[in-house]
């Protein structure tokens, strides 16, 4: 028995796309985002990160922060089964609030967004029921937006 040459291995050229979910807040924007929201959001990873911004997007939409703490809390009232009791979003559906900020992104309507909330409250459904019938929402939206649909 003679032994020849090694045999050759063949290496294919992979593509070099980059693994796991895209990012949505992309460069300078987050950096910013981060910097200005560092008090108020305390993420560990960029996933968290962006979860909070989405979840801040929903509360702004559906009660006006930027009026004061009194204010926001007469105007939060209705909505505290979705927003939680007290500081720290103790009890809010955190969950249900960023599909809700990711469908404000998309729909921009601050109005659409508060009647969902209050049908939501009304309604008090599990999240886990909830999220695939706002995403599909969402999704509809952007296949219609795409096309030219809608405006």
């Amino acid at each position: 028995m003679t032994i020849t040459s090694p045999p050759e291995i063949i290496i294919e050229n992979f593509s070099k796309k980059k693994r796991g979910r895209p990012l949505t807040f992309i460069g300078e924007f987050a950096k910013i985002s981060k910097d200005i929201y560092s008090d108020v959001l305390r993420s560990h990873t960029y996933r968290t990160f962006e979860n909070e911004l989405y979840q801040h997007r929903a509360i702004t939409a559906i009660c006006d922060v930027h009026k004061g703490f009194e204010e926001y809390q007469k105007a939060a009232e209705p909505y505290g089964w979705l927003l939680g009791t007290g500081r720290g979003m103790k009890g809010a559906k955190k969950t249900i609030l960023t599909e809700l900020g990711r469908l404000h992104l998309i729909t921009n309507n601050d109005e659409d967004l508060k009647n969902i909330a209050e049908e939501l409250c009304k309604t008090k459904p599990r999240t886990q029921d909830i999220i695939p019938v706002i995403r599909a929402v969402r999704l509809n939206y952007e296949r219609e937006k795409k096309k030219g649909g809608l405006k």
